[in-house]
């Protein structure tokens, strides 16, 4: 049976303002009453049902926000209890798809808080919301009472403003004519307050304990909560939820108070809309230009129809961008300066815009400093800036370590500043460079801590890895060296070389283990097992991509295999002799080396065997027994060999051309292209290699060059190329493989056909900057992107 009580018990629904016309009534009535009221956004019926066990005869009113998103939800409601008291905010698009996708079903199902309420209680409703004449109130035989601004009403607020902290309005109580004044923002949160205001005077409360209670009021987290940032900007948080008219109700907010300032508003879809998706999101695009807007950023498939829309109306497309991906939304609003600038986050509950405003937040309200003098295990902030965190504790995250800190009040530091201890725990000391940091919950992380493995002569001389830092300013925080038998798992510490930007130099320290590794050595198992569970570690060489292993994986997809030449595993030397006359010209190759080792060209020439090898020697063979005498020779023992088909590349003069593609991740984690040389030898060379070439080249020059492009086909064919390489890097990844910087092998015949020979994942790069002019060309490009693939996956 539900509980059906004498004591007010209020219940309040509507498609918005709830949760604030909620909060708004309890601010006052909490002064003289004791009140069961549900918290936070637990208003389903079994949370409802749940909360009233807590019901004691003690309790002087129950004040329940009622979720009626879906249908039945209001007559699931009154099974538990029957109120006395309701209100109806409003009827809009909040839920319109679980709803019977029209405003007609959406006010159906409301109205079904009418029928189950006491027929002779009050009823609250909007007198400025056309959609609540739809509600269901013919046969409700208690009062009806009205708020409203524009139309009659009740009570009838009137000269509404945006005052400093808040909005004002005037109200006749009592045959009076009184001021009111709430801390909050927008007229929708003027509504809400008249709604709160009706019911405390329909319980006998008086003017100044009215008054008082809205002046207590404190917004509902995530409901255009202003935060003031260090920079002078204001961050307003609205992510609780998102339809049409709250965003409208968000903008007129910004529109406001964003007066002589820089707008900017940064939305998620919206979701539950059902068949109004595509309408509701129109309809805010159209509103983008309406309140003024300056900048948009839009994230979340759907908004891409307000975009649209946007565009349609006359809004810049340089000032609204869209976005799929958090992380490039979050890489893009960065820099953002902020600066005399209003930004408001809003979106639907299930976008996790909160996300982005705490990303937002923690760039503009917080800075960090690192003392020496700092007691180890403390940190020092204002009282204000703890009070944004709300703890006496703070855990600090670095790299893999982390450690609690006791927060010590010192009011001379600005707003947002934390002052971190230089020495972080026994034998750790956090080096003096620039670092970014994020708060997530109470833990604050500073970083990003990126580590590399290398080979040890990189140790030993530490310079020649220079030019992959050559962009640390955008990345900053701990980059070092290090080799994976100075990790030590148990204190989660290495030992390595870290980059001091100050001095340009490498400098050895124990340091915390990364949270990101980016690899350039073959891995023991081991170790491979342990930061694969406590890191992300890519371009990883544990159980290397075999020549073998990428043709029988790729030659499986029919669109790559045509970009592969025919290749098949050397099993049986006999088997050499028919792959070579299908081919007349066929090379023999150790599956798993690079640098063009062991690699043996075989050519059929009027029944004669030319044999050339990597190193140079030629032999001409005449019958099977020589063939297997120098295969014996000069293949590598203990490797196994593939056959390929040899491709001829555009040649010029006795000139051999192939080409070098790399392929890379950066800031949006997505493939790129970041450039491309062409490796330049003789003809009769069999490997294009460092030792054989004697030219490299960009490689749009070789295109030009060698193959008569002109600079549309140029582009059009690096297009081309690129395309071919991700879809070959994504089937390689979706056999698990984590890659972030590739270089791809391949040749462009005379029809310019793309034949793409191997990918590498562990090529020389950094042996490029001890050697020509012409093999340092594509270095600027190549050499530091993978820093920034390895930030944007450490979060920072």
């Amino acid at each position: 049976m539900p509980l059906n009580l004498d004591i007010p018990t209020i219940a309040i629904t509507g498609s918005c303002g709830k949760t604030s016309t909620r909060e708004f009534l309890t601010s006052i009535i909490e002064s003289r009453w004791n009140i069961l009221k549900n918290n936070g956004n637990k208003n389903l019926p079994l949370q409802i049902k749940n909360l009233l066990e807590n019901y004691d005869s003690e309790m002087d009113a129950i004040v329940l926000e009622m979720g009626m998103g879906k249908p039945g939800a209001g007559k699931r409601h009154c099974m538990n209890i029957i109120p006395n008291i309701s209100i109806i905010t409003n009827i809009g698009t909040a839920h319109y798809g679980n709803l019977g996708n029209s405003i007609k079903s959406t006010a159906l199902n409301k109205s079904e808080l009418i029928k189950g309420m006491k027929q002779d209680g009050i009823l609250l409703i909007n007198a400025d919301d056309e959609n609540s004449n739809l509600l269901e109130t013919n046969h409700f035989k208690g009062t009806i009472l009205k708020i409203g601004i524009n139309n009659e009403a009740n009570y009838h607020a009137i000269n509404v403003e945006y005052v400093e902290g808040g909005m004002s309005f005037y109200l006749e109580l009592n045959n009076v004519v009184e001021k009111f004044f709430i801390p909050a923002f927008g007229v929708h949160n003027v509504y809400n307050a008249l709604f709160a205001v009706a019911v405390a005077d329909q319980l006998g409360f008086g003017v100044l304990e009215i008054k008082q209670g809205l002046q207590d009021f404190i917004p509902p987290i995530k409901r255009l909560n202003l935060i003031e940032m260090e920079d002078g900007s204001t961050l307003i948080d609205d992510t609780a939820n998102a339809n049409p008219e709250s965003m409208e109700a968000a903008f007129k907010v910004i529109s406001k108070i964003g007066t002589n300032k820089n707008k900017v508003a940064i939305i998620g879809s919206m979701l539950e809309l059902g068949e109004y998706t595509e309408e509701g999101h129109k309809k805010v695009g159209s509103l983008l230009a309406k309140y003024d807007i300056d900048l948009v950023y839009a994230y979340g498939e759907y908004t891409k129809t307000m975009v649209n829309e946007a565009l349609l109306g006359g809004f810049s497309k340089d000032k609204i961008h869209h976005y799929n991906d958090r992380d490039e939304l979050h890489q893009s609003i960065k820099y953002l300066d902020t600066s005399n600038t209003v930004m408001l986050v809003k979106g639907s509950s299930s976008m996790q815009m909160d996300q982005t405003l705490s990303y937002i937040k923690n760039r503009n309200l917080y800075s960090i400093e690192i003392s020496q003098n700092l007691k180890m295990g403390t940190v020092c902030m204002n009282s204000k800036t703890q009070e944004h965190i709300n703890e006496k504790k703070i855990n600090l995250v670095f790299g893999q370590l982390n450690k609690m800190m006791i927060i010590r009040i010192k009011n001379d530091l600005p707003l947002g500043r934390i002052v971190l201890p230089s020495k972080f725990i026994d034998g750790i000391t956090i080096p003096d460079v620039p670092f970014d940091f994020y708060m997530s919950n109470n833990n604050l992380h500073i970083g990003p801590v990126i580590g590399m493995f290398v080979y040890q002569r990189y140790l030993k001389d530490p310079s020649q890895q220079l030019l992959r830092l050559g962009n640390y300013n955008d990345i900053k925080g701990l980059i070092y060296l290090f080799r994976p038998d100075s990790l030590n798992q148990k204190e989660l510490t290495v030992d390595g070389l870290y980059y001091n930007p100050s001095k340009k130099s490498f400098e050895k320290a124990k340091l915390p283990a990364p949270t990101v590794v980016f690899n350039r050595i073959p891995l023991k198992k081991s170790i491979y097992d342990f930061f694969k569970k406590n890191a992300t570690l890519f371009n990883n060489n544990y159980g290397l991509i075999s020549k073998w292993w990428f043709w029988t994986v790729l030659s499986k997809r029919t669109v790559l295999k045509k970009h592969l030449p025919e290749t098949i595993l050397l099993k049986n030397r006999s088997h050499i002799l028919n792959f070579l006359k299908k081919h007349k010209v066929i090379y023999l190759k150790p599956a798993k080396l690079a640098g063009g080792k062991g690699i043996i060209q075989l050519s059929l020439i009027k029944n004669q065997i030319h044999f050339k090898t990597y190193s140079g020697n030629k032999f001409v063979l005449n019958n099977n027994e020589d063939v297997r005498k120098k295969l014996k020779q000069h293949m590598i023992k203990g490797k196994q060999y593939i056959m390929q088909r040899a491709i001829e590349s555009y040649h010029k003069d006795g000139e051999k051309v192939d080409f070098r593609v790399y392929i890379q991740k950066d800031y949006s984690k997505k493939w790129k292209y970041s450039g491309m040389e062409a490796k330049v030898a003789e003809n009769s060379s069999v490997i294009s290699n460092s030792k054989n070439r004697y030219k490299v080249m960009k490689g749009e020059e070789a295109l030009r060059h060698y193959y008569g492009m002109n600079q549309k086909m140029i582009q059009s064919k690096i297009l081309q190329i690129t395309d071919v390489c991700k879809k070959m890097l994504g089937v390689v990844e979706g056999q698990g493989y984590n890659l972030g910087d590739v270089a791809f092998d391949l040749i462009i015949d005379k029809e310019g056909h793309i034949w793409v020979l191997e990918m590498q994942i562990d090529y020389a790069a950094e042996i490029k900057a001890l050697r020509g002019d012409d093999e340092q060309e594509v270095l600027p490009s190549i050499l530091s992107t993978p820093f920034e693939y390895a930030k944007a996956l450490s979060k920072f």
